[in-house]
């Protein structure tokens, strides 16, 4: 059975490694501050998950084609991306909620529009395209490798 998913796996994992590049040091630095500063389980806790969720999404849904059979190469290539950015600000909205149920920032102080504007401007452009072209990159490979399996 591992086998039948060795392309999903094989493409999924990659594409959650070159997304997700500071993986192993999260590991030792979360690992670090449990036990030098005593932070909650929770707090680590989520923010591993805020954190990992995006960049697993293309491994999810490369599983979820193999195991339908999808092979229509435009919804192999562009989903994935797509499913990504939804994710991204998801996340965007869930750390803006919990900034201003959570945190001291007043809602007056910084809309929503405003916050998002932030999130473009410094991470979204540039590291949203090259993660947009890693993710559509291993798409194709993905799609490539699961039509030779299937045929």
């Amino acid at each position: 059975m591992l086998n039948s998913f060795k392309a999903p796996l094989i493409w999924g994992c990659l594409c959650f490694l070159l997304i997700y590049r500071t993986f192993p040091y999260d590991i030792i630095y979360s690992w670090l501050s449990y036990y030098n500063y005593k932070i909650s389980y929770f707090q680590i806790i989520s923010q591993w998950a805020l954190q990992i969720t995006p960049p697993l999404i293309p491994l999810i849904v490369f599983t979820i084609f193999h195991k339908v059979g999808v092979k229509n190469k435009a919804i192999v290539i562009l989903t994935p991306f797509l499913l990504w950015v939804v994710g991204k600000f998801i996340v965007a909205v869930i750390i803006y909620f919990i900034s201003v149920k959570v945190g001291s920032i007043d809602i007056a102080s910084e809309k929503f529009p405003a916050i998002i504007k932030r999130i473009y401007n410094t991470e979204w452009f540039f590291v949203s395209i090259t993660y947009g072209i890693t993710i559509i990159a291993c798409s194709y490979a993905f799609w490539r490798e699961h039509k030779i399996e299937c045929s």
